[in-house]
């Protein structure tokens, strides 16, 4: 990445939104940044902006191990030891500069995600 260490903007959907429509404050759109987004919602919501243009699997907690939190099958500390257990035991290589991947929508081979 020329050695310059890449940025990661992490925001919500609302800020996205506002951004798109024009209505954000200058520190809105500073914190969702200048380029396309991707999420990492395992559901993400496109109506409300949420989805961007792909999902960062990585990052991404199983769509039913929300659906069991939500009706209350999973409790909160339940829930954080599935998501970052195996995000652990996988390692941070793939969290890395021009390692980290999304899979955007549709078809299509994974992506690197850039600054």
């Amino acid at each position: 990445m020329d050695g310059v260490t890449p940025t990661i903007y992490l925001t919500n959907a609302g800020s996205v939104v506002q951004v798109r429509r024009g209505r954000a404050t200058d520190e809105t759109r500073a914190c969702v940044g200048p380029r396309s987004q991707i999420t990492i919602m395992a559901k993400p919501r496109a109506q409300y902006g949420e989805d961007g243009i792909g999902r960062v699997e990585a990052l991404t907690p199983p769509a039913e191990m929300v659906d069991d939190a939500k009706a209350g099958w999973l409790g909160i500390d339940e829930y954080r030891e599935a998501y970052t257990g195996p995000l652990l035991a996988a390692g941070t290589g793939r969290l890395e500069p021009g390692r980290l991947a999304y899979q955007p929508w549709g078809s299509g081979p994974p992506m690197l995600v850039e600054d």
